[in-house]
Order: structure tokens, then sequence, then C-alpha cells
């Protein structure tokens, strides 16, 4: 199965407001996010992360503790590709996760292009019609 998401800011107070999460505190926040990751995806399984995982670098570490075949890592304006890198290769995770600022995928026979902002794609895929 391959699922999909992004911006789950781990550690941002601030997007609790800007976003109207439903949330009393960052603890709450990650805590709810990171179970539900763990519930919805299995070792079998792809997930497409489409960016701005953390604020704060230290939570790249919490990748580990999601189970999965492969990550697509989509970089997003707040992530840190120096930092996401060490910390994939600190837990062993290197082979696992592809990172990239974008990528097309096929899926059912329709090629989807990825990216975290749609202002921010390379310009042959922002003018195809």
């Amino acid at each position: 199965m391959k699922y999909f998401t992004s911006d789950t800011h781990f550690g941002h107070y601030n997007i609790i407001s800007y976003c109207s999460r439903p949330f009393a505190s960052t603890a709450e926040m990650d805590a709810v996010m990171m179970a539900n990751l763990q519930a919805s995806i299995g070792e079998d399984d792809e997930l497409y992360f489409l960016g701005d995982w953390t604020m704060n670098n230290l939570h790249y570490a919490q990748i580990k503790n999601i189970r999965f075949k492969h990550l697509y890592f989509i970089l997003g304006n707040h992530d840190r590709p120096t930092k996401l890198a060490a910390q994939l290769a600190l837990d062993g995770l290197s082979d696992r996760v592809t990172v990239a600022k974008e990528m097309t995928i096929d899926l059912d026979g329709r090629p989807i292009h990825l990216v975290h902002r749609p202002m921010d794609a390379s310009d042959d895929i922002r003018h195809k019609a």
C-alpha cells in the first residue's frame, strides 16, 4: 500500500494555532501523529512524505519509529537535508529512504508529480498542460 502525508511539523508549537490543530501542546500533537502513523503504515508499505517533517532537527530521529518498506521524503521549505541525511545514516535507514526536492511517480498508470509547494516545482513540470 502507498500512503501520502505532509506537514507534520513535529515539535512546532505555533503550528497548533496557525492551523487550528486540536492539541494543547506539541507533546500531545506529536504523540497523536506518531501513533496514527504507526497504526496505519506497515513494514510492506511505502510512505510518501511531502515535506515539513519538523521545525526542530531533533525530531528527524522519530522516523525510525515508523515501520515502512520505503520512505520517499520530499523536502519541504522547513526541512534541513543535511540534518535529515545525518539522522538517517545514524539510524541505519539511508538505504530505505529516498530524499528528493520533487519526483514523479506512476500511480495506477498515471504520472503524479510530488513536490512540497507546487510553486517550487521545476519549470518543465509547472508548464505542462
